[in-house]
């Protein structure tokens, strides 16, 4: 039986197995950007996510394609002889595809594309009437792809980037403003 010191005090939670074999599956068609300064406490709450879209503090982007890849792992040591390193954060990443190539939309990502700091995103997953809340400063890197030839079409490709321990919390859509 292995002997470890861990240094992770926290307990951890019960693990639950979705009823019926559940999947709650991937795919998002709507991401909603929020501003550093938004003041939402509840992400099921139509009224909250109005005001804030009324305010300019959530911007909801319709007709694309999210995806969130694995974690890229940050570690420091091991500062023990035979220990492997320790994982203290992680770099995360949002893949964002959106074919809505217009001048209103050029505007838009000329400004977020360009270090722009967003306070956070919700990630509406299209089947499973859910979003994600990704709770961190967020960036996006991007740019419009103009294909060589014209079986493809234009559209604006980023990435958005992120630094967090947390992978983000599951909430219910069931207001209707990322449809």
């Amino acid at each position: 039986m292995p002997n470890c010191v861990d240094y992770n005090c926290s307990e951890l939670s019960d693990h639950e197995q979705n009823a019926c074999n559940e999947l709650v599956l991937g795919g998002s068609d709507a991401v909603g950007l929020l501003a550093c300064d938004h003041n939402i406490t509840d992400f099921e709450n139509e009224t909250q996510l109005q005001t804030a879209i009324d305010n300019g503090k959530l911007h909801i982007l319709k007709g694309v394609k999210v995806g969130l890849p694995a974690g890229s792992p940050i570690s420091v040591g091991p500062y023990t002889a035979g220990e492997v390193s320790t994982t203290v954060n992680y770099e995360r990443t949002a893949t964002l595809i959106d074919p809505n190539y217009n001048e209103t939309n050029i505007a838009f990502y000329d400004i977020a594309f360009n270090n722009k700091k967003f306070g956070g995103a919700l990630i509406r997953l299209r089947d499973s009437a859910k979003l994600i809340y990704v709770n961190a400063a967020i960036t996006i890197d991007g740019s419009p792809i103009v294909p060589d030839d014209t079986n493809d079409a234009i559209r604006f490709e980023g990435t958005m980037k992120w630094r967090s321990k947390e992978m983000g919390n599951l909430y219910n859509d069931s207001t209707g403003l990322f449809d």
